[in-house]
């Protein structure tokens, strides 16, 4: 064949070539990396397969990933902090995209405007211990894990997740190691700690969680290949969920595995190098038997093939024939060889299959051996069991299911305008019920089945308006009921009388009748004493001042009209406490604990990182105050309080004697004449500094008739006479 002058055609073809070979090399050695999928935990060590840092990764990604689940394990230790090799400061900039216009929020933990003072220096090592260069090393805040908020319509909610990934991108912060491997990670909060993952181009990743700035760490990377394949039955058709197992045969005890949803039945699963046993498991099925794998590293494939399965699918209808949603179906198997996964993990109870029925009361069972079945249809309160036989291939089984109560709600406001969003509950004899609500046809109506007949407390609560409670007697068949929004009321004003309120409680309660469970009709008192209850019905209460958000110190009667009503709570006979404890070597007791008693009350609180405790609005006169931390105490104080506010001081010191915190009706102590407080020094003429020596002394006293008891009661010295061997209460270390 002659040749010629090469064609235009030919010439276009060879420039698209080599525009093609060019572009895939600058992809390979210049295009940014991405985070690699990494699984480790806040140890050196990294191993993907572990189940500790696949719960850390899941953890840190949840909401992003798709529905798969991971385990992986690790373990090592953290070196000592070297001097700082090569750094690539080029990619020390946040990886980020422009966030898109509406987005019209911004996380807590945006550390571009913050302090950006912080840094993190590490080594990356492959897992031969040698440096890796070229690694890419990503943090980002270990705190930033928001969610976002759930939307009425999916593309919402998608726009949302979009921008929640925007978020996570413009926090993070990116270096590459050096030819030592050493990386440092700039820009950082520094008073925030973060999560690191590395990757390298030659395989292998790693992750440390909740690393602190200025920390020198280690990230050791394992070696990841992927193993893939499908899942279908007999005749090509896909199985769509399924759990793929794997176990490593270097780590025998260690069962590996991921759950799959896939349209295709195909998964992919990231494993380490080596020897593996694979199977896969599908809920009221058999496992599949086992492959014995050499997986390199670069991946292998492992198909599994159902045969002899049967499908199973239905309705369910009630006794009108009406279609029932969101019915729970559960299959049981009732043959001898049961699928171990069958057993919940409590053992012994056989769970079997579930499945749920959609809006025209249809289900489907797409894989299940051939049997016989234990079925279990439920609607809320209702049941209804039979045994059932399948075969392989197609099985249909339909069910008719008592639907129990029906109950319709019409919501409407004062002039009769129907209300479409409201809150609702059922409670029947203190329990609140579960009903299955069903779609709305109409606006302010709300129907629910799956009732038993009964006694009903309904809740219910609309945007502007009352939380209300309406008693109904609930009947087999319909219920209809028509129940009003009343225009709320509100209870404002502020507390004052006893200084800064500390831990203070506000709650309203009917004045014939006990306070609704619900935050409406309580409310914390703000620092400045301020406070707003509601929305409430209107109507006559009594306010109740509880300290601590347990002891009821204050009530006043108040009348609630529809808007906001004024009440100022002054008080006259309280006190307030405010302590500084110190240790023995007079540094301020952090984190110490302060007790007060008045009477039969008891309130307590914790000293912050001066020293100082406050404990507010309990009531005046005689008290007893102490403070403990560790194996420290502080002597017991005794005080009346006045109303208003006192200011103690108390000093922690090494225990010297017990405290008697409480005396046995009957028992020895109290025929000894002990009592609560009374401080115990000596036992039979022997010391006691601590709660260990005086259980040793009642121990060598046993036999013995009579022994001696000193105590100090309110610094006044009492011997008292007691049978050995026994007390009869309790004590703990104390201070005279």
């Amino acid at each position: 064949m002659a040749t010629g002058k090469p064609s235009t055609v030919n010439l276009g073809l060879l420039a698209v070539t080599v525009l093609s070979l060019l572009l895939a090399a600058y992809g390979m050695f210049f295009a940014p990396r991405g985070e690699a999928r990494v699984n480790t935990t806040r140890v050196a060590a990294c191993d993907p397969d572990s189940e500790d840092a696949r719960h850390s990764f899941n953890e840190g990604t949840r909401g992003t990933q798709p529905e798969r689940t991971h385990a992986s394990n690790g373990s090592g230790s953290k070196p000592a902090t070297g001097t700082t090799g090569a750094e690539n400061t080029t990619s020390n900039k946040p990886e980020q995209r422009p966030a898109p216009a509406s987005s019209g929020s911004s996380s807590t933990g945006d550390v571009s405007t913050a302090d950006s003072s912080g840094q993190i220096s590490g080594i990356v090592l492959d897992s031969a211990g040698n440096p890796v260069e070229f690694a890419h090393v990503v943090a980002r805040p270990a705190d930033s894990r928001e969610q976002p908020a759930p939307q009425p319509d999916f593309e919402r909610e998608l726009a949302e997740y979009e921008r929640f990934i925007q978020r996570l991108r413009a926090q993070q912060r990116s270096a590459d190691t050096g030819p030592d491997g050493r990386f440092t990670l700039k820009g950082l909060n520094a008073a925030m700690a973060f999560d690191l993952s590395a990757s390298a181009p030659a395989g292998g990743s790693a992750r440390l969680n909740r690393v602190a700035c200025g920390d020198d760490v280690t990230l050791l990377l394992s070696l990841e290949c992927i193993l893939r394949g499908k899942v279908s039955h007999a005749d090509g058709k896909p199985l769509t969920r399924f759990t793929v197992n794997w176990l490593r045969a270097d780590m025998p005890g260690e069962i590996r595995n991921e759950n799959i949803s896939s349209q295709d039945g195909r998964y992919e699963a990231r494993v380490r190098p080596g020897r593996h046993s694979v199977w896969v498991s599908i809920g009221g099925v058999e496992d599949s038997p086992r492959q014995e794998l050499d997986i390199p590293q670069a991946g292998a494939e492992a198909n599994f093939v159902f045969s002899g399965l049967g499908t199973l699918s239905g309705t369910v209808k009630d006794a009108q024939q009406n279609p029932l949603p969101d019915v729970t179906v559960r299959l049981t198997s009732l043959d001898a060889e049961a699928a171990p996964d069958e057993y919940d993990r409590e053992g012994g109870q056989r769970t079997g299959a579930g499945a749920r029925t959609d809006s025209l009361g249809r289900y489907r069972f797409e894989a299940l051996s051939p049997g016989r079945y234990t079925a279990r249809v439920s609607l809320a309160e209702r049941s209804d069991t039979r045994e059932i036989t399948l075969v392989a291939g197609e099985n249909t089984q339909d069910f008719s299911l008592n639907a129990g109560a029906r109950v319709t709600l019409r919501f409407r406001r004062t002039g009769g305008d129907p209300v479409s969003e409201v809150n609702v509950a059922f409670e029947r004899k203190g329990r609140t019920a579960r009903p299955t609500a069903l779609p709305a046809e109409e606006p302010g109506v709300r129907v629910y089945i799956g009732l038993e007949p009964g006694d009903y407390s309904i809740r219910y609560f609309a945007r502007g308006g009352a939380w209300a409670r309406h008693e109904a007697k609930i009947i087999d068949g319909d219920n209809q009921i028509t129940l009003d929004i009343a225009d709320a009321a509100f209870l404002q004003g502020k507390v004052s009388g006893a200084g800064t309120p500390e831990n203070l409680m506000l709650r309203l309660r009917p004045e014939s009748g006990k306070a609704e469970n619900n935050t409406h009709y309580s409310a914390m008192v703000a620092a400045d004493g301020g406070y707003r209850l509601g929305p409430a019905l209107p109507g006559n209460y009594v306010l109740e001042l509880l300290a601590q958000r347990r002891i009821v110190v204050f009530t006043a009667s108040v009348k609630l009209g529809v808007g906001d009503t004024t009440q100022d709570v002054a008080v006259r006979d309280l006190a307030s406490v405010a302590l500084r404890v110190t240790l023995p070597d007079g540094k301020p007791a952090s984190g110490a604990r302060v007790s007060l008693t008045c009477g039969k009350n008891s309130f307590t609180a914790r000293c912050d990182e001066r020293g100082l405790a406050r404990i507010g609005y309990v009531p005046a006169g005689e008290c007893a105050l102490w403070a403990e931390a560790g194996s420290f105490r502080s002597t017991v104080f005794t005080p009346s309080l006045r109303s208003g506010e006192s200011d103690f001081a108390l000093e922690l010191k090494a225990p010297n004697c017990v405290r008697v915190s409480k005396v046995d009706k009957g028992g020895e102590a109290e025929k000894a004449g002990v009592l609560a407080n009374d401080l115990v020094f000596q036992y039979n003429g022997r010391d006691v500094p601590d709660r260990k020596t005086l259980d040793a002394l009642i121990k060598e006293s046993r036999g013995t008739e009579s022994v001696t008891l000193s105590v100090d009661r309110g610094g006044r010295v009492l011997v008292l006479n007691m049978k050995g061997g026994v007390f009869g209460g309790s004590y703990a270390d104390a201070v005279r």
